[in-house]
């Protein structure tokens, strides 16, 4: 979770579905890629948030070791098999298995010479990258904008611009066609609630940080989101995905 978005005062936090099947989608991922990997990965997970990947991916590859990169921070520190730090001058100069960007793009003015610099400082012909964006630009609205998002892609122009800086694709697709039409609701019925209750925020459904739901719905909303993830990745979605590699 974006560090922005976590509220430090409820003491019933939930996770939203959205990042729990997200997590288990990236731990797919790796699990698939690094198969066969005998020697201990080295990942940097840049925009780590509150660690909620980072932790999670800890927890599956225990040999593993996580760089991990927020600027929302105030200063560095370690927990178990994580090195946190607060800017991107102090991640440690080495070569990484994986590279993680989960919606981070799309905060950075120069995306393009931001990923060039990675790739040139950070990887081999043999590192991963993970990517994932906001997708559909008709959809950028004030949560974009409190967020610090400079843009939300469309598929083809993420997929260029990644292409551009020197990246292959080996595998990319949409993700949550669910919460795309949810959202797409949600804007529509938004707009008109708005006029007639002025001050109205929006359904706490579709705000990571403030998923408050029962046991049940939420059991029933992550079994639903793990379909989604399966079978409708060519579908539009909510958010886009690519995993690559640099070029030869």
């Amino acid at each position: 979770m974006d560090l922005r978005e976590l509220n430090t005062e409820r003491l019933d936090f939930q996770r939203h579905p959205w990042e729990i099947i997200r997590l288990e989608f990236v731990v797919a991922v790796l699990k698939k890629i690094f198969k066969n990997k005998t020697a201990p990965l080295n990942i940097l997970d840049i925009g780590c948030g509150d660690l909620y990947v980072s932790k999670g991916i800890s927890s599956y590859f225990s040999d593993g070791k996580i760089v991990s990169v927020d600027t929302a921070y105030n200063s560095c520190f370690d927990l178990p098999k994580i090195h946190v730090v607060n800017s991107l001058e102090k991640i440690p100069k080495r070569i990484y298995s994986l590279v993680l960007l989960l919606d981070v793009l799309e905060h950075i003015e120069d995306d393009r010479g931001f990923l060039e610099n990675l790739i040139k400082q950070y990887a081999s012909l043999d590192t991963f990258f993970l990517i994932t964006v906001p997708l559909h630009p008709f959809l950028f609205s004030e949560h974009d904008v409190n967020l610090g998002h400079k843009r939300r892609y469309t598929y083809s122009e993420l997929m260029l611009q990644l292409q551009s800086a020197g990246l292959k694709i080996i595998d990319s697709g949409n993700m949550f066609s669910s919460l795309f039409i949810f959202r797409i609701m949600q804007l529509i019925f938004g707009k008109v609630y708005t006029k007639l209750r002025p001050g109205y925020r929006g359904s706490s459904f579709a705000d990571v940080s403030s998923w408050n739901h029962s046991d049940t719905l939420t059991n029933l909303t992550n079994w639903l989101l793990r379909l989604d993830i399966k079978y409708t990745n060519k579908l539009p979605g909510l958010s886009g995905y690519a995993l690559a590699m640099p070029r030869r």
